[in-house]
């Protein structure tokens, strides 16, 4: 809700307040969590693209949305085997290509190489599968609740072809840290966008895309308030607890 997903930060916070999880630690699984999401949501974008293709007209867009797809790809697998001795050898080259003797700046590199390892720790080659599988279902799953939603409200012109290609744009702007407050604006106008590209009547891709936008606003705030419900019952649960 918060903008450029600042948010976000109380996931970290909760990890360390109720599962003494460190700020290192929830740091790194965010930035996986992330990460793991890019990729998938990628993908998803993907496979919609393949079946839509023949909609999108315009020629230059096509090569665009290519290379936006292409170049993401690329340093998504480059970021995924990127591995703490490579993080190491990259710190050591901005420290002599840039000079860098001063405190602050080997203390963020440290702290990245820190942040590696952990990372690293945590999604281990094994691991590394398993991870991007649970992000590709759920996208797949969200995507097909987005659909029902539509459908339900009497937007039955969306299709599961469309859906995954156009729904990628409003959801990228939900991975990445350009969020306004509650999504407004930025969701709307990745979701107009995405549509647009493949030919859908202006009025219906505005009108869906803000009652899509207010009805994940009415789940996320029921789901966010049985989560806070929770947290205080574990809060007043731990009072009790401490002997007086």
């Amino acid at each position: 809700v918060l903008p450029a997903r600042l948010g976000e930060l109380t996931y970290i916070y909760y990890l360390k307040k109720l599962g003494q999880v460190s700020v290192l630690t929830g740091t790194a699984t965010l930035l996986i969590a992330r990460f793991y999401d890019l990729l998938a949501l990628i993908l998803c974008f993907s496979l919609g693209l393949l079946w839509v293709w023949a909609q999108i007209q315009v020629s230059l867009i096509k090569f665009l949305i290519a290379f936006v797809i292409t170049i993401p790809l690329f340093l998504g697998i480059l970021i995924h085997f990127f591995s703490s001795t490579g993080y190491a050898r990259f710190a050591s080259v901005v420290r002599r290509v840039f000079n860098l003797h001063s405190t602050t700046s080997n203390k963020i590199l440290d702290l990245g190489q820190r942040l590696v390892d952990e990372m690293s720790k945590i999604a281990h080659g094994s691991k590394r599968p398993v991870l991007f599988l649970f992000s590709m279902g759920i996208w797949l799953i969200k995507n097909f609740a987005f659909l029902c939603i539509l459908w339900g409200v009497g937007f039955e012109v969306f299709t599961w072809n469309n859906m995954l290609f156009g729904s990628a744009f409003s959801e990228l702007t939900t991975v990445l840290p350009i969020h306004g407050l509650a999504g407004f604006g930025t969701v709307e106008g990745g979701w107009t966008l995405g549509f647009l590209l493949l030919g859908l009547p202006k009025e219906l891709v505005i009108s869906s895309g803000f009652a899509f936008h207010i009805i994940l606003l009415q789940f996320s705030f029921v789901i966010g308030m049985f989560g806070f419900i929770w947290i205080y019952a574990i809060g007043l649960r731990k009072k009790k607890s401490r002997p007086s």
